[in-house]
Parts: structure tokens; C-alpha cells; sequence
């Protein structure tokens, strides 16, 4: 069994609900893939969440139907698995669901691109700032290292196989209270092209987006995403919300190429908390 053929019975596997045959023949997948083991550990999460939302809160007649209804109008965003959980739970446990899935933009705090495509230029383009210490380090080594900077996850992805390998990190970001890490890479076969991740401890909103609604992507990616898209001079910014937490690719590099590199990254692979689980609504 692969990851494809796996993916539509995790959430199955989780609510243990999956056959003799199929939860043996997924367990012997699970004991070799990271990525599927992260999916099932975050559906046992939501369960949780889900159980104990059931048990102590008691929310207005309709608005399960109404937060139905309007999840369902947006059917990219959610599988058909999902679906049916908020369909069948009571209006607390799909509130908890809804928080999880929903890209989260209101109340988000508001930065401009700009700030952006400074860091980028100052620390990764002009100095090599490296105030982390990550230069030399192996992947595993730098994610350790970064994961203890922030209460999220941290993304720190491999992005070798595009031909860029991590040059350096930084704090260097700063907008009121919130924390942020830098990471940037660096082509190996040409210095001058670098690509910045930043990864935020809150939900942030680019202010004068060009495009916030993508949400698409233009090859594979993890999940669906609802980017926002943002150009300060030559530097083009790509940001998305997970969560309770923003990341963003940065660079001075064609359109295409950064969203290639962004539907590449697997937050399931690439970020590292320095706590477990990563649900922002688990205590």
C-alpha cells in the first residue's frame, strides 16, 4: 500500500473503524511513513477535541446546520470524510473542527509586504545573516534548533530537490509581539538566487494583496491552501495561514517558480514543534 491509496482510509483507521484486512495492511504502511502517521495522530486529535467539545458545551439551536451549509459550499477546503463528521457531531464539536480546517484571516494581524522583502533583502540577500547558527547543520539539526524560537511549528523544508539548500535563519522580524523565524536557501548553483521561509506564531493578513483568494495549486500540494499574494518592488511574497500560524516564501524570483516551491512544502514533513501535538486547541 502507498501514501495515495492510504490517504482515503486514515481517517477510518483513526475513529478504528477499518476491517481486519485493511487496518493490517495500513498498519504495515504506518510503520514506514512519517507523513501518514502524522495524519492519523491529527485525526485522533480531532477526536479528542470533538469528544470533549460533545461533553461540556451546549451551542444556539441551528448553528451547526448553518456552519454545515456553509462548509459545504466550500468543498475543496474539506474531504468528504469531514464532511460527514460535521454532519453527524453536534455544533460544539464541529465549531472545534471548523477551527482546525478554516483558513483563519479574520482578526489576523495586518503586515505589509514590504516588511517582508526587507528582511529578505538585509539578512538573506545582502549579509547572510545567520543569528541562528543553522549554516552547516543538516536539516534535522537546524529544525531541532528552530523549533525551541517559536510555540509553533517552525518550517524548515527541503527544497533540494528545486536546488536550493539552507544557507542561514535569523529573528530579525519584527511586528509588535509577534515572533518570527527567517529561514532562507540559497541556489547551489548560483548564489544569487535565494528564497526566504519565514514561519509566524499568529495568523497574519498581507495588507494590499494582489491575489487572496487563490486556492489552488498550481502543482501538488499537501493540503488545499488560500494564499495571498503580495509584490514589494522585485520581491514577490507568498503567504498562507495553518492554523493558528502564518508561513511565507519570499524571493526575487519568477511567479511560477515560488509557487512551486510553495505547493511543495508538507507542514508534515518541513515544520517541527518544540511541543506536541501542534493543535493549537489542545492543551
Amino acid at each position: 500500500m502507498n501514501c495515495e491509496q492510504a490517504s482515503e482510509h486514515l481517517a477510518v483507521y483513526a475513529d478504528g473503524e477499518s476491517g481486519a484486512s485493511l487496518q493490517s495492511a495500513l498498519a504495515a504502511h504506518l510503520s514506514t511513513c512519517p507523513r501518514c502517521r502524522a495524519e492519523v495522530e491529527r485525526w485522533q486529535a480531532l477526536r479528542r477535541c470533538a469528544q470533549r467539545a460533545m461533553t461540556s458545551e451546549v451551542l444556539p439551536t441551528g448553528l451547526q446546520t448553518r456552519l454545515v451549509a456553509r462548509l459545504r459550499r466550500r468543498p475543496a477546503l474539506l474531504g468528504q470524510r469531514a464532511l460527514r463528521l460535521f454532519g453527524t457531531m453536534s455544533a460544539a464539536a464541529a465549531i472545534i473542527l471548523a477551527v482546525t480546517f478554516w483558513p483563519r484571516t479574520a482578526g489576523a494581524k495586518t503586515v505589509v509586504a514590504d516588511k517582508f522583502a526587507e528582511i529578505y533583502q538585509m539578512c538573506a540577500v545582502d549579509h547572510r545573516h545567520d543569528g541562528q547558527h543553522v549554516r552547516g547543520l543538516s536539516l534535522a539539526e537546524a529544525r531541532a534548533k528552530l523549533a525551541q524560537c517559536l510555540r509553533s511549528r517552525v518550517l524548515v523544508p527541503d527544497l533540494s530537490a528545486h536546488g536550493y539548500k539552507l544557507d542561514g535563519a535569523c529573528r530579525c522580524f519584527h511586528v509588535d509581539n509577534v515572533r518570527v523565524v527567517h529561514a532562507y536557501y540559497r541556489a547551489v548553483d548560483d548564489a544569487s538566487r535565494v528564497v526566504s521561509v519565514f514561519s509566524v506564531d499568529c495568523c497574519l493578513s498581507l495588507a494590499r494583496c494582489e491575489n487572496c483568494e487563490r486556492g489552488v495549486c498550481h502543482g501538488k500540494c499537501p493540503r488545499q491552501r488560500l494564499y495571498q499574494e503580495a509584490a514589494a518592488q522585485d520581491v514577490l511574497v507568498l503567504k498562507w495561514n495553518d492554523g493558528a500560524a502564518t508561513y511565507a516564501l519570499c524571493g526575487a524570483l519568477a511567479r511560477d517558480e515560488l509557487y512551486s516551491l510553495a505547493d511543495s512544502v508538507d507542514p508534515v514533513l518541513a515544520a517541527v514543534s518544540a511541543a506536541a501535538p501542534s493543535l493549537a486547541l489542545l492543551p
